[in-house]
């Protein structure tokens, strides 16, 4: 790629926002510990105004963008959400970031930055070089960041890599991925999700305003574990011995809302009918599906084994209550004076939010072979 394809101060069509964000709508969205879900909690159209973001450094308004580090050698920078996010809670950052116009010949993009969440304070800054703004001395610790590294990958012709890094080290990611989007060049967009109930963190990167179907990498993390109830939320960058701008040119942050709907469980049993009423114990196997679209299954166990007739202590055996027990043994019995007897077997589903429901499955010894 060119360094003259890319022309400076020119703006890419964004998708539409609620208009620039100032530290009065930040205020009023609660951009606080504890703030309820399903509410904005930072908003920046575009960084025609600064208002509510602690810029440290090399960072800088730049027009509308917000530039962490520019085309000059051995540049830092970082911002910060003045107010503090609430880590026990579920949230989406989406933002779009601009790297472009390095001054080298030819063009090598250097060297890298990052979105993280942190308690270190207003004032936190990392290192230039490799640091990205974040590592190096003083790191940005206590903190969980997702590092985007241009440099050297780009001198070397290599995609560019995307990691989740934790308290101010780059050199033991909890995960990375090669991204297959161009992040030199052209803008891009990133969306960190983090669900507080299952403690995960994923990444979703796309050339385009539109959130791709699976994350580009995703760990396992405890934010509030981490950093604390309460964090700042932002960005750094930095140079080296080679540049470029690295600009944000629009920043959101949405709490997710809270999980509260059940997971959907079903039940099977097979065989689901024994014949001949012979007095056997037979071996029954269960199926049992446990499906939730918001915080995902968390597995399942057997609640109990009844029956409308006789004594299911007696005639039945090998069933664990309180375990995720699929097999077991039921007698083919029933009482010649009733309608047929139904073995019940309940299940209880849960979900990563706690949300909990039941199904069962039943097996039947009829009466005769018409029923």
């Amino acid at each position: 790629m060119e360094a003259e394809s890319v022309s400076r101060g020119r703006r890419w069509a964004r998708p539409s926002a609620a208009g620039a964000c100032a530290f009065a709508t930040l205020v009023a969205c609660g951009l606080a510990a504890g703030s309820g879900a399903g509410t904005t909690l930072i908003s920046y159209a575009d960084f025609s105004s600064v208002a509510g973001l602690k810029l440290n450094g090399d960072a800088a308004q730049a027009g509308t963008s917000l530039r962490l580090a520019a085309d000059t050698v051995s540049q830092q920078g970082s911002a910060w959400a003045q107010a503090q996010l609430g880590t026990t809670e579920s949230f989406e950052s989406r933002f779009t970031a601009d790297v472009h116009d390095s001054s080298s010949t030819p063009p090598i993009p250097a060297d890298g930055m990052t979105f993280v969440i942190q308690s270190q304070g207003l004032s936190a800054l990392g290192d230039t070089g490799n640091a990205h703004g974040y590592g190096g001395f003083p790191p940005v610790s206590p903190s969980v960041a997702v590092d985007v590294s241009l440099f050297p990958q780009s001198l070397s012709k290599k995609n560019e890599q995307f990691s989740i890094v934790s308290n101010g080290d780059l050199t033991a990611p909890l995960a990375t991925a090669t991204s297959s989007v161009l992040l030199y060049g052209a803008p891009f967009s990133v969306w960190v999700d983090y669900d507080a109930a299952s403690h995960g963190l994923q990444v979703f990167v796309a050339q385009t305003a539109t959130k791709p179907a699976a994350p580009l990498v995703s760990a396992t993390v405890d934010l509030a574990a981490v950093v604390g109830p309460a964090a700042y939320a932002g960005f750094t960058a930095s140079t080296g011995a080679f540049n470029a701008d690295f600009d944000i040119l629009d920043w959101t942050v949405d709490a997710s809302s809270a999980d509260t709907s059940p997971p959907t469980v079903s039940c099977s049993a097979s065989p689901a009918v024994l014949w001949p009423p012979n007095n056997k114990l037979t071996a029954i196997t269960t199926n049992v599906t446990v499906a939730d679209t918001d915080s995902g299954a968390a597995g399942f166990s057997l609640l109990s084994v009844t029956s409308n007739e006789g004594d299911v202590s007696t005639e039945s055996s090998g069933w664990s209550p309180g375990t995720a027990d699929t097999s077991g043994f039921l007698q083919a019995s029933r009482l010649g004076s009733g309608n047929g007897r139904t073995y019940t077997l309940m299940y209880e589903g849960q979900d990563n939010a706690g949300n909990k429901a039941t199904c069962s499955a039943t097996v039947v010894v009829p009466h005769d072979q018409g029923k």
